[in-house]
């Protein structure tokens, strides 16, 4: 039930003799406002650190007995909680972002070919296409640019064939007005 570093001290809080039931120990000084107070505190422990005492008056005597636990055995417990959430939560983070690094190269792969058929049609390049293999939002933009590219290639060969007949015509116009 008590740590195996803890003491249990009985001290008379009128005359300031403190025990550990063997021989008189330097006592500790609680807050005047505190003592004979039942309660815990958290005193100085000299070169070991804190330790936390935790009080129990018996009236109506002036006694008191303390059980000093090491503040180190104390926040053992805690320390160790903290750690593992530490742990824990640094192993999530780099999960998140090794899942977001994965989701965003996913995400941007089919970019750099649009972007690169993009390239290849601005340069004349009208065979430019892009392999339309996603379901999703890119693959939606990859076909709507392959429809796009497709209306180039209609529309300049639509032109081309205008401009084709419209010089054989004015060939013909020529020709009929040089007879003339």
């Amino acid at each position: 039930l008590v740590s195996p570093g803890a003491r249990i001290y009985l001290a008379d809080l009128e005359a300031g003799v403190w025990t550990d039931f063997i021989a008189p120990v330097p006592g500790y000084r609680l807050d005047e406002a505190q003592a004979p107070a039942p309660g815990f505190y958290r005193v100085s422990a000299g070169d070991t650190g804190t330790a936390f005492l935790a009080a129990l008056s018996a009236p109506p005597t002036p006694w008191m007995v303390l059980v000093e636990v090491p503040g180190s055995e104390v926040l053992a417990g805690p320390q160790a909680v903290l750690r593992w959430f530490l742990l824990t939560g640094a192993i999530l983070v780099l999960l998140a972002g090794l899942a977001g690094w994965i989701l965003a190269g996913r995400l941007t792969s089919g970019f750099s070919e649009l972007a690169g058929a993009a390239h290849a049609l601005s340069q004349g390049r009208e065979d430019a296409r892009v392999p339309v293999t996603r379901r999703d939002e890119v693959g939606f933009l990859g076909h709507a640019f392959n429809q796009m590219a497709d209306q180039v290639q209609g529309t300049r060969k639509a032109l081309e064939e205008a401009l084709a007949a419209s010089s054989t015509r004015e060939a013909e116009a020529r020709e009929i007005r040089d007879q003339l």
